[in-house]
């Protein structure tokens, strides 16, 4: 593919000013029953897991977590999967590794990604939303905090912290196409916060638990190897 690399004068490949990186990282809570001491009910694991975009002319990469090893937390390296698809078309690639030889899987690229790479996560302002403070933070952020007082679902959260700033825009992705508009800056964080509440069903008591997703702009490093992926995609 020509223009994907720059030669420099010491011969050396660069990476293409207009390819950008963002990062989306998810903590998502898992609570299990407490095996070890059957007395206090359950145990909460936190898991984080980070998806790396890459975007290059029409061109959008996505890296997705690698095996994680429950019990440890620890992801093996060199399992990060790769997702390559561009504007416009409904069927990407996926790559089981950044060196797949094999032949690559061609994939629904929507249903892929709400599938692993966390795009069904949209916000907006549901109606049980109630706003109870909002302030600058200390790098000058917009905070929002809701409530939901008036909800009736047994697994809404109790309270959500929506995080915006304009010196986010320039990312290529949403977490609430609505609330960018209506704020006029991106919303960068969202977070879900659930009080420690008995569950009946379970007949346990459940511990807090915070749900996130963040948007965070990336270094672009090693983009020579996302570059030969491009170069698949293209050729099948």
């Amino acid at each position: 593919m020509p223009g994907i690399f720059i030669q420099s004068k010491c011969g050396v490949q660069q990476t293409p000013d207009d390819v950008k990186a963002f990062q989306l990282i998810v903590n998502y809570p898992v609570v299990l029953p407490n095996t070890h001491d059957t007395n206090r009910g359950v145990r909460l694991y936190n898991l984080l897991d980070t998806l790396t975009v890459y975007t290059f002319k029409s061109y959008r990469i996505y890296k997705l977590p690698g095996v994680r090893v429950f019990e440890t937390d620890h992801v093996v390296p060199g399992t990060e999967r790769f997702f390559v698809t561009s504007q416009g078309e409904k069927l990407g690639m996926f790559f089981k590794t950044i060196t797949d030889t094999t032949s690559a899987l061609k994939l629904k690229t929507d249903s892929f990604l709400l599938r692993e790479a966390f795009s069904g996560a949209k916000f907006a302002l549901d109606p049980a939303l109630e706003l109870v403070n909002s302030f600058s933070d200390t790098v000058g952020h917009l905070v929002e905090e809701y409530a939901t007082p008036h909800s009736t679902d047994p697994n809404a959260a109790d309270s959500l912290y929506f995080y915006f700033a304009k010196s986010y825009n320039h990312i290529d992705y949403s977490l609430s196409e609505s609330l960018d508009s209506l704020r006029g800056m991106k919303l960068y964080k969202a977070r879900m916060l659930f009080n420690g509440k008995m569950d009946n069903s379970m007949n346990v008591l459940m511990p807090k638990r915070e749900i996130f997703f963040e948007l965070r702009p990336t270094k672009v490093n090693h983009f020579q190897q996302v570059a030969t992926l491009i170069r698949k995609y293209e050729n099948e």
